[in-house]
C-alpha cells in the first residue's frame, strides 16, 4: 500500500492527529507553543521530548523563550514544571524574563519571577548594559511597576539610581510605577519637593481639556501618591509589616520568595500588591 493511499485512509479527525504525528518533534513543540496548545505541550512533554531544544537555526531561541516572547505564561508555567531553566539566555544572551518585558507580556514576567533564581528585581538587572538602555527608554509603566514589586528592598540600591528611575517614571507620566516607588517603602531624600511635584501634576490633571474627574488610573496613582506621601492614609500594621517581610528577600525577588513560603494565596498576593497595582 502506498504511503499517499495509507494517508487517505484515515478517516475525519484522525486524518489531522496522523498529520500531527508526521512532524518532527521540534515542529510539534514549536506549534505548540505559538498555538498556545497547553494539552500538545503537555503530551510533548509526557512523551519525553526535550523541552530545551533550541528551535531555529539561529539564536537559541527554546520553547520558553519563544513563550516569552508571546506571553503565553501557561505555556511558560508548564515548561518551568518540566524542568527548563526560565533564566537561561539564549544565543544573543537575551532571557526569556527580557523576552517577555520587552513586549510588555507582564502576566509572562511574573511567572518567569517566580521561578527565577538570578533576578533578585531592579538591583540585579540595573547593571545589565541591555536592561538598564530598556529601563531608561523604552519600558513600559506596567514593566517598570512589575519590577519594582518584585525589588525586595528598592532603598538598597544606590540612591542616584533610584532617584533617576522615579524621575524618569514621573516625566514619562509612570504614575503607577512612581505609586508602586513609595508604596513599596521608597524614601526620597526630598519628600516637600516631590510633593510639590505630584500637587503641579494633580492640577495638570484635573485642569487637561481631556479632564476626567480624577476617573482615570493616571488620576488614581496620582491622588494615592498624594495622600501616602503627605500621610493622609494610616500606615497600617500589616502593611508595615508586609514591608519587612518583603525588605527579607536578600538573595531573589519577591515573587520567588513569596513562593518559597508556606502562606495562605490571600497574603502571599498581598506581600505582591495584588489588587492595589
Amino acid at each position: 500500500m502506498s504511503d499517499s493511499h495509507s494517508v487517505h485512509s484515515v478517516p475525519g479527525m484522525a486524518f489531522f492527529d496522523h498529520l500531527k504525528q508526521l512532524r518532527s518533534p521540534k515542529e510539534r513543540l514549536r506549534d505548540s507553543v505559538t498555538k498556545n496548545d497547553v494539552q500538545e505541550l503537555l503530551t510533548l512533554l509526557a512523551e519525553g521530548i526535550d523541552p530545551n531544544m533550541p528551535l531555529n537555526k539561529y539564536g537559541d531561541n527554546t520553547a520558553i523563550h519563544l513563550a516569552a516572547v508571546l506571553g503565553h505564561f501557561l505555556c511558560i508555567k508548564e515548561l518551568i514544571n518540566a524542568g527548563v531553566d526560565c533564566d537561561l539566555p539564549n544565543g544573543n544572551d537575551i532571557t526569556p524574563l527580557f523576552n517577555a518585558a520587552r513586549r510588555e507580556h507582564v502576566l509572562a514576567m511574573k511567572m518567569l519571577l517566580r521561578h527565577s533564581h538570578s533576578c533578585h528585581g531592579l538591583s540585579t538587572l540595573w547593571y545589565d548594559g541591555r536592561w538598564t538602555e530598556f529601563l531608561h527608554s523604552s519600558a513600559s509603566d506596567s514593566v517598570l511597576t512589575a519590577l519594582l514589586i518584585s525589588s525586595p528592598d528598592i532603598n538598597r540600591m544606590r540612591k542616584n539610581l533610584t532617584s533617576n528611575i522615579l524621575a524618569s517614571s514621573f516625566h514619562r507620566k509612570f504614575y503607577q510605577s512612581v505609586y508602586a516607588f513609595f508604596l513599596t517603602g521608597y524614601h526620597c531624600d526630598d519628600t516637600s519637593n516631590f510633593i510639590d511635584k505630584v500637587k503641579k501634576a494633580i492640577n495638570d490633571q484635573s485642569n487637561s481639556e481631556d479632564a476626567s474627574n480624577g476617573d482615570t488610573p493616571a488620576d488614581k496613582f496620582l491622588l494615592q501618591t498624594d495622600s501616602l506621601l503627605n500621610m493622609k492614609c494610616t500606615h497600617r500594621l500589616q502593611h508595615l509589616c508586609r514591608l519587612k517581610v518583603r525588605n527579607s528577600f536578600h538573595n531573589c525577588n519577591v515573587f520567588y520568595g513569596s513562593e518559597q513560603l508556606h502562606l495562605p494565596t490571600s497574603l502571599k498576593k498581598y506581600l505582591l500588591y495584588e489588587g492595589e497595582l
